[in-house]
């Protein structure tokens, strides 16, 4: 609930982040935990990880196609499970599309950005802008948030129609991993779109002084969200939880999440 964050001036924020516009930046919000991992890294390592140490068992390139009690049907043939924890992500029509249904979920489609700096740059911290303020509920519910949010719709009324807040971090080899945009359907979108980057880099431009940046990469994202909750746990059978992550958290809350249900499960 924001321990340890504090506020810091524009010249301890160019401490952490030297490549920051001082011009117009009046003072920053720091956090001392965030922490980042590069996760078409790490979720490999991870696997092997549990797969050496712990014996678990994993079964790629298979897909489940019905559950029934403790049978498991997939596309490689039948498991036996005493308990079972479907995590769909947003596929919301292949595996209990009728519990998932009044849940009224949309299919959230972000793009982002690999950055590469034209001379190397040092980020001691993730940077975020304004408009992740007006965002995120936590500071955009605050009545100091309200006041920020009708600022930004004025001020940045594109930006904020295809829900782009500007995020930056550095990866090991110096590039930075720029987000996002947020566009909400009710499936995921395929193709990205050129002005919403044109978006993501002028709201990047507007926070960073980097001449002869370039972008090297670029992608499309998805996941499962909901209006009301960030989290949907929900109850097929005594044996069975169908878990998603609701808010686009699920990178940060995901260790806890399964902690919960699986003590759930077995309580």
């Amino acid at each position: 609930m924001g321990a340890d964050c504090h506020s810091i001036t524009p010249g301890n924020a160019l401490d952490y982040v030297p490549a920051l516009r001082e011009n117009g930046m009046r003072s920053a919000l720091y956090s001392p935990h965030e922490l980042r991992v590069e996760s078409k890294d790490a979720i490999p390592k991870l696997a092997a990880w549990l797969e050496e140490k712990h014996g678990v068992s994993f079964h790629w390139s298979t897909a489940v196609t019905g559950i029934d009690g403790e049978r498991i049907e997939t596309s490689r043939g039948m498991l036996n499970a005493g308990a079972v924890a479907v995590c769909p992500g947003d596929d919301f029509s292949t595996l209990y599309p009728g519990r998932i249904a009044p849940y009224g979920l949309k299919v959230c489609t972000l793009q982002m950005l690999r950055i590469a700096p034209a001379a190397p740059v040092h980020f001691g911290a993730a940077v975020m802008s304004d408009l992740s303020f007006g965002r995120y509920e936590g500071f955009a519910d605050l009545p100091e948030g309200r006041a920020l949010a009708a600022r930004l719709d004025a001020d940045s009324a594109e930006m904020r129609a295809a829900g782009i807040h500007v995020i930056a971090v550095q990866s090991s080899d110096g590039s930075l991993v720029v987000g996002d945009s947020h566009v909400y359907g009710n499936a995921p979108q395929p193709f990205a779109e050129e002005r919403i980057d044109d978006l993501i880099l002028k709201g990047f431009d507007e926070i960073f002084d980097m001449p002869g940046r370039r972008v090297t990469a670029r992608w499309v994202g998805t996941y499962a969200s909901a209006s009301d909750r960030t989290v949907l746990v929900d109850r097929p059978a005594d044996n069975i939880r169908l878990v998603m992550v609701t808010g686009g958290t699920g990178a940060s809350t995901g260790f806890a999440l399964g902690e919960e249900v699986i003590s759930d499960i077995y309580a």
